[in-house]
């Protein structure tokens, strides 16, 4: 049912400017990494929509926990594998991935450490961490009405949880529902 909920959200024609333009930051940031076609990427929550960030590199791999959500994202074609799996304990192996994004994700997790630990696990030396994170504001307030489960906070709550795990943090952009921001390892 979300699966199918976020598909409508995506075609929304305010919505999806909004999406663009998060999007677009995430882009922006990934632009300022190393990334090039011999890089691993790994999306966790990767969604319905799947995230358009996965597509060129050499190896790009969605991870979901809803089998629904990955049934769609292999619609937009945008990774190399889908696997369902959690976040927070994935089959990659340690020191694989030369970018992990969470992109929509980390309002919807309920142990940070827990996730921070497999990131920083799964993240190869000098990789990046793109997150996007989910301030308590109006605009994610009106998501409540349809997922009361959502766990806000804001991107200085974030930044710190991301410095107490060792990761360098290199830059942020914020949009009018979430901030993007990128950590080095």
């Amino acid at each position: 049912m979300r699966a199918l909920l976020y598909f409508f959200y995506l075609k929304t024609p305010l919505l999806n400017f909004i999406t663009m333009n998060e999007r677009q930051a995430v882009r922006s940031l990934l632009n300022t990494t190393d990334l090039d076609n011999t890089s691993i990427v790994v999306d966790l929550g990767t969604g319905a929509a799947g995230p358009p960030v996965l597509k060129n590199y050499a190896i790009s791999i969605g991870i979901d926990w809803a089998f629904n959500m990955l049934k769609m994202a292999k619609r937009f074609d945008c990774a190399s594998f889908f696997i369902q799996g959690d976040s927070l304990s994935t089959p990659i192996k340690s020191s694989a991935a030369d970018v992990i994004t969470a992109i929509g994700l980390t309002e919807y997790l309920r142990d940070h450490d827990a996730f921070l630990t497999e990131t920083g696990r799964i993240l190869k030396p000098g990789g990046h961490l793109l997150i996007t994170t989910s301030p308590p504001n109006i605009f994610n307030y009106l998501r409540h009405l349809y997922n009361p489960k959502l766990n806000l906070k804001n991107s200085d709550y974030w930044r710190r949880l991301c410095l107490d795990k060792g990761l360098k943090f290199i830059s942020e952009v914020k949009t009018v529902i979430q901030t993007a921001m990128l950590f080095r390892k």
